[in-house]
């Protein structure tokens, strides 16, 4: 069992099986989040069947409405007001109460966004060609706009998903983050000895909330690779097209 006291994200027993959660979350009060493993859904229908997934995500949460996006690795934000597919689209923001927004991943971080005083909140799906079109800097942005939040006010949690450690990435990875980010992107690729190259997805995606106008303090990555911990999370970088998905949600 994942779990340290003094760090944001932990996994434990409850009523759906065994749920991520992220102790910033928890401190808001006003959301209702989770993070589902292996032990609280069938994986292999997660990605397949999105009513199966919807359903988890309520029991995780208590939500009454779970909303979810046709993923297309890009940057565009929907707000939404309703439960179902929203659209194409890799992040979603709303203020509608007992409407949980819902991603989904095998290795691609899923990333979770709060304000407290405005009751808006927000869900990114940053696959690598999403992070580095800044998909989750988009995100917050939307929530300001639409809902009058304050960027220094909102709290950002990143689950688990590939690490730094595993996520081996081709020239081409790069040269896009320097297209889209420019050069200083080169510091969020590490060079193996046998010459590849690993992305660091978590310190790209802080980059982007950070320059959103998140303050630091309120980034909360949780430390967990889905490739080293594939016994929990299922990852494509591990198993391939038979990896299956696991979900995480967030609401009012």
């Amino acid at each position: 069992m994942l779990r340290d006291a003094s760090g944001p994200f932990y996994v434990s027993w409850a009523g759906a099986g065994v749920v991520g959660r992220f102790t910033p979350l928890d401190s808001a009060g006003f959301t209702a989040h989770a993070v589902s493993t292996r032990r609280s859904g069938d994986v292999s229908l997660m990605g397949l069947d999105k009513q199966h997934a919807a359903g988890v995500a309520g029991d995780m949460t208590g939500l009454e409405d779970i909303a979810w996006c046709e993923q297309v690795h890009g940057a565009d934000v929907l707000a939404v007001e309703r439960g179902g597919l929203a659209g194409e689209a890799d992040a979603m923001v709303t203020r509608t109460p007992g409407l949980g927004l819902m991603g989904f991943s095998a290795d691609c971080p899923l990333v979770l966004a709060a304000d407290a005083e405005t009751g808006a909140v927000g869900m990114a799906h940053a696959s690598w060609r999403g992070t580095v079109r800044g998909v989750t800097g988009g995100m917050v942005r939307r929530m300001c706009e639409l809902y009058g939040a304050r960027a220094e006010d909102v709290v950002a949690c990143v689950a688990p998903s590939a690490g730094p450690c595993c996520y081996e990435v081709g020239r081409d990875v790069l040269d896009a983050a320097v297209e889209h980010m420019g050069e200083s992107a080169q510091r969020y690729f590490l060079r193996r000895r046998r010459g590849g190259l690993c992305f660091d997805l978590w310190g790209a995606n802080l980059h982007w909330l950070t320059q959103a106008g998140l303050d630091k303090a309120n980034v909360h990555i949780a430390p967990v690779c889905t490739i080293c911990h594939n016994e929990l999370f299922p990852s494509y970088r591990a198993e391939g097209d038979s990896a299956g998905r696991f979900i995480a949600v967030i609401g009012r």
